[in-house]
């Protein structure tokens, strides 16, 4: 297993209220609490990873890799002035959402783009240097999120709706987007 690197996803969405009668602001400390214990339970294969060089060397001294990710930003109430905090405790990755429009944008089910705050959730995000993950959100939102960003985005979990026509799938042309702010 040397060398394998996983993205540990905390997942929330305001749908939990009415799913689990939970809130998501709950869900998402117990996730946390949850990755944390993982991490100590298995410190002798697995290490957290802040940088790309950290993967590099976990891969040479014979560790697995954990990248903390951010699906849906409703666990901290979708607040920007959050996202500082949590990329100190190594969070690297978050999305906007998953398929519900909220504060921050549309989702691939209801549609529409980028809220203001969704605006300053992106430019919060990469000016600390996490990357953003467009799968879940709205073809509106990924427009939107191509004409702001200052950084390379990520599509972590979403597939070619070319060969699935499903509206989560991105198409060929956001592809060739993604693909080409990369470089």
């Amino acid at each position: 297993l040397a060398g394998y690197c996983q993205c540990f996803a905390c997942f929330t969405t305001p749908f939990m209220r009415d799913w689990m009668k939970i809130s998501p602001e709950i869900v998402f400390e117990r996730e946390i609490a949850i990755l944390q214990k993982s991490l100590q339970d298995n410190s002798d294969i697995l290490k957290q990873v802040f940088t790309a060089s950290d993967v590099e060397n976990n891969l040479n001294d014979g560790f697995m890799s954990a990248i903390f990710t951010i699906e849906g930003p409703a666990g901290f109430g979708f607040e920007p002035s959050k996202l500082e905090e949590l990329y100190k405790m190594g969070f690297r990755i978050t999305s906007l959402g998953w398929n519900e429009k909220n504060p921050l944008a549309g989702s691939n089910v209801t549609g529409g783009g980028l809220t203001d705050l969704g605006r300053e959730y992106i430019k919060e995000a990469q000016r600390l240097g996490m990357i953003v993950d467009v799968s879940h959100i709205s073809d509106e939102a990924f427009w939107d999120i191509m004409e702001i960003t200052q950084k390379p985005i990520i599509a972590s979990h979403s597939n070619s709706r070319s060969i699935c026509d499903a509206p989560r799938n991105l198409t060929d042309e956001m592809y060739q987007d993604l693909i080409a702010d990369s470089y």
